[in-house]
């Protein structure tokens, strides 16, 4: 049963430990110094152990200084010396220090290279003309740093993945439209006063013509068959008025006018 805990004890140290191997080694920065440095005895190791703090302080690593050495003999200042040490080290980055002490005053030259291509990332440097030994290390360490961090900041934007593009806000809805308060359209009027009048009257006038005409129309049927005297006879008067067909169309024509006109009159008052 303890070979299970142990595995089980190995992955979840692999799991914790691996992302912080990965990410210590993102930046592994072997420091040469320059052949044409000059500084006294006594601070080379000083000024070595300023840089290498401060490196660190970036959360890189760094290459053992006998390593680097090993490689790149007294100066190391062409690409091809710089690819050497990336692959005997394993270095990405190669810092190169150049710094000159005499009478009171110090030269700082700086340079960082891209191990893996031998290409120049950046450089910096200073230089004092009255200053002192405590000076130099400030200056060191203040513009190792400035170096280091542009370069690391450089690369790690390079390798960020890109901003999720945002979609834009959809625009602001219309304000509510006011409500439509307008008065419903009038009915249709109806048919004008004149024209009813007119259609009234034109049904009396149909009436009254009828009922003329019914009442002449029994006359004529009421003399229909009497004898018909000539004027100024009063005697043996032989003619007689035949008048039946006349009077009977009258008075049924007469009679169909009134209805006629009476339903008109109806339909045009109500």
């Amino acid at each position: 049963m303890r070979f299970p805990r142990v595995g089980l004890s190995a992955v979840i140290l692999y799991s914790v430990l691996l992302p912080r191997v990965v990410a210590a080694a993102a930046h592994r920065v072997a420091v040469v110094e320059a052949g044409t440095s000059k500084v006294p005895r006594g601070e080379v190791a000083a000024l070595r152990a300023d840089v290498e703090e401060v490196v660190r302080s970036l959360g890189a690593e760094i290459v053992p200084v006998v390593e680097a050495k090993a490689v790149a003999g007294e100066d190391c200042n062409q690409p091809e010396c710089m690819t050497a040490i990336h692959r005997m080290t394993g270095a990405t980055h190669v810092l190169r220090v150049e710094s000159v002490f005499k009478k009171g005053s110090f030269t700082l030259q700086l340079q960082m290279w891209d191990a893996r291509t031998g290409k120049t990332l950046s450089s910096d440097g200073k230089s004092c003309d009255i200053c002192t030994l405590p000076d130099l290390h400030a200056a060191l360490r203040d513009r190792v740093a400035a170096l280091c961090a542009r370069v690391f900041e450089a690369e790690d934007a390079a390798l960020a993945p890109p901003p999720v593009p945002v979609a834009p806000a959809p625009p602001p809805a219309p304000p509510p439209t006011a409500l439509d308060v307008s008065p419903p359209a009038p009915a249709p009027a109806p048919a004008s006063s004149a024209g009813k009048r007119i259609g009234q009257v034109g049904s009396i006038v149909l009436v009254a013509a009828g009922a003329a005409a019914a009442a002449y129309g029994g006359y004529l049927l009421h003399l229909d068959g009497q004898v018909a005297c000539a004027p100024g006879e009063t005697t043996n008067c032989t003619q007689r008025h035949v008048t039946g067909g006349r009077g009977g169309g009258l008075l049924a024509g007469g009679i169909g006018a009134v209805l006629v006109g009476g339903i008109l009159f109806y339909s045009f008052t109500w």
